[in-house]
């Protein structure tokens, strides 16, 4: 199965599996918490059927970026995400990228377009991407899915990507699905831009502090593990866990 119309006809029912849909909301609320009190005004890179702009209930404005158009919205940019190049009908204080850059692209591919991206758009303030890995495959770099799909999973060590522009913060989640199976761990990654870099007139988000409290008194099963600033002078790590474990 290619990225094409059955493709995104399942993905559509996986996206309303009970615990996908959970997990999926938690996680934007708890992105939309980085901006308060302003409303998340997010470019979606690789947005596919546009699950941000569909279930989040909290953003301001919405634009999709992807090469395939999926969805039939006004909200959309048919274009190659990754150039950067593409006019934006509002100026951004957030991005997302939902199980795109993570799961199509190699290791260096995605931390030089995460650098770039916040050096293209001075007024985003934070980013959201999602990733995943097979518990029974942690150790290999890409997989073969149903389909013939091959997908690039998240495992390598933060530590080894450590950015002078924002501090990345991590959770994973427990996700069976009927579409992936049911020992797939899903990794959000939370970039927050460090607070020198900020530019075109934003505010400083939301402490990460803020963050690694409602994430552990949030409801879902997951860990939280590793926020670094080496740039400002100390190294911070944050770890808290609720639930099973993870």
């Amino acid at each position: 199965m290619p990225y094409d119309e059955n493709f995104y006809r399942a993905y559509r029912e996986y996206l309303k599996e009970p615990t996908v849909r959970r997990n999926h909301d938690h996680v934007f609320a708890l992105f939309s918490s980085l901006l308060l009190p302003e409303l998340p005004r997010v470019v979606d890179f690789g947005c596919g059927v546009g699950e941000y702009a569909a279930h989040d209930s909290h953003h301001g404005a919405y634009v999709g970026v992807d090469r395939n158009k999926v969805i039939d919205s006004p909200h959309f940019i048919q274009a190659d995400y990754l150039s950067l190049t593409f006019p934006l009908p509002f100026a951004p204080n957030a991005f997302v990228s939902l199980f795109s850059i993570e799961c199509c692209h190699p290791l260096a591919v995605r931390y030089d377009f995460y650098e770039r991206a916040f050096a293209a758009f001075p007024t985003i303030q934070c980013g959201l991407a999602g990733g995943f890995f097979y518990e029974s495959r942690r150790g290999e770099e890409t997989v073969v899915e149903s389909g013939k799909l091959v997908s690039y999973q998240t495992i390598e060590d933060p530590s080894r990507h450590i950015s002078p522009n924002f501090t990345e913060l991590r959770a994973h989640f427990y996700t069976p699905s009927q579409m992936f199976g049911h020992d797939v761990v899903e990794v959000w990654k939370f970039f927050i831009r460090e607070e020198r870099n900020l530019g075109g007139g934003a505010k400083p988000p939301c402490c990460f502090f803020t963050l690694a409290f409602r994430l552990r008194f949030g409801e879902r099963s997951f860990r939280f593990l590793v926020a670094h600033n080496w740039h400002s002078g100390r190294r911070r790590t944050c770890s808290s866990r609720t639930g099973a474990s993870g």
